[in-house]
């Protein structure tokens, strides 16, 4: 069976456990099913959620990090930052949930500065008529 194939079946079995095992298996995963999986995950059961994220092997999570936390971040953002909060893991897995909780905190926070910031909007306006004349 073609991986691809089995990632969508496990996708529509909801099986999430599972298709982060054969997510972390494939050689060459794409970013498009890590991404689908997280947001599936972090949508519909944290618990599994959980489980999944701690088949993510160190090693995997070290290389890929910058990545990671941005796709988790945007994530947290547009879910329940409450739920990832009151998951207690493992060290390595802890140090993750961490880092992306204070990201997603120290986002927010600029995201609030630069709307209530005058400044941003005259960027926006010159990005806008910087575009518009070419």
């Amino acid at each position: 069976m073609n991986i691809n194939n089995l990632l969508d079946k496990l996708i529509k079995s909801r099986n999430f456990t599972e298709y982060a095992f054969a997510y972390n298996t494939h050689p060459t995963p794409s970013p498009y099913y890590k991404s689908i999986m997280l947001l599936h995950l972090l949508t519909t059961n944290i618990k599994e959620y959980y489980k999944a994220l701690q088949t993510i092997s160190v090693e995997e999570a070290n290389s890929q990090e910058i990545n990671f936390i941005i796709q988790l971040d945007l994530l947290i953002n547009t879910c329940n930052l409450k739920k990832i909060k009151e998951i207690k893991a493992s060290d390595d897995i802890q140090y993750f949930i961490d880092k992306i909780i204070s990201i997603s905190t120290e986002n927010q926070n600029i995201k609030e500065k630069k709307l209530s910031s005058k400044d941003y909007y005259k960027d926006v306006i010159k990005d806008c008529m910087f575009v518009s004349r070419n």
